[in-house]
């Protein structure tokens, strides 16, 4: 990868999902930023693409403050330039149904997942409103498509708004020359997954639901985004692109 190459940024880079899209943009040649509240991870991610031959830097954030996006943002152009892909990728979820779920969790999932990937849609939107040129792409899921099947309200509900953003936004910022779109994984064999997983008969049953018979990998999601992030992409905008193995198929 040159130094001149374009600059990506994500946040909740630092593991999971998140380091999997941050290394697959790394290897099409972009300079990336890697953002996430766990800077430590962020800065040993980061270091470990430059010593493969990339260029990365971490950079503290956390996206339910819009000043902290803001702060990603700037640290950003600062080191490589202007943005030309923002990935809104941290989140989190929490269990928890209608009536056993706690409001202080509702509250919590929805300031990181939904005030947080706007944050991340408004603070690059601006900016790349202001170019005439740019790239979002959100991180939904399957759970915004169909409640799932352990009740956890907030998080369900939060990818669905996820989902409405970003067909929003990519109505208002595509008169500016700008493209939003989103991805939405199924059940994907992250480290978090196989912990909640902890038993062969739960990840059985998880596999059991795709035709595949199998969980997603982090790298065939990240795919997904590094398509959507091309050129190939230069037409496609407010599209949620699932993968899941069809499992809203059945």
């Amino acid at each position: 990868m040159t130094e001149t190459g374009p600059l990506a940024v994500v946040t909740g880079g630092a593991t999971g999902l998140g380091a999997a899209i941050v290394r697959r943009l790394a290897a099409d040649g972009f300079r990336v930023v890697v953002g996430d509240i766990n800077v430590q991870g962020a800065l040993a991610l980061a270091r470990a693409i430059t010593l493969d031959g990339g260029s990365a830097i971490g950079v503290e954030c956390d996206v339910a403050e819009e000043s902290s996006v803001e702060s990603l943002l700037d640290t950003a152009e600062r080191w490589g330039g202007a943005t030309s892909v923002m990935v809104n990728n941290a989140g989190i979820a929490r269990s928890g149904g209608i009536l056993d779920g706690s409001l202080e969790d509702w509250h919590q999932v929805m300031r990181v997942n939904v005030d947080g990937t706007f944050h991340g849609v408004r603070s690059a939107g601006r900016r790349m409103a202001a170019r005439g040129a740019g790239t979002i792409i959100n991180l939904s899921s399957v759970a915004g498509f169909r409640a799932s099947t352990v009740p956890q309200v907030a998080y369900d509900t939060s990818k669905a708004a996820i989902r409405m953003l970003t067909m929003t936004a990519s109505v208002e910022l595509g008169e500016h020359g700008v493209r939003v779109n989103a991805v939405a994984p199924g059940p994907v064999e992250t480290d978090l997954m196989l912990r909640q997983l902890d038993t062969p008969g739960k990840k059985s049953s998880a596999s059991a639901k795709s035709p595949f018979n199998r969980m997603g990998t982090a790298a065939e999601v990240a795919a997904a985004v590094s398509f959507l992030a091309s050129d190939d992409a230069s037409y496609i905008s407010g599209h949620t692109l699932v993968v899941d193995g069809a499992r809203l198929a059945r």
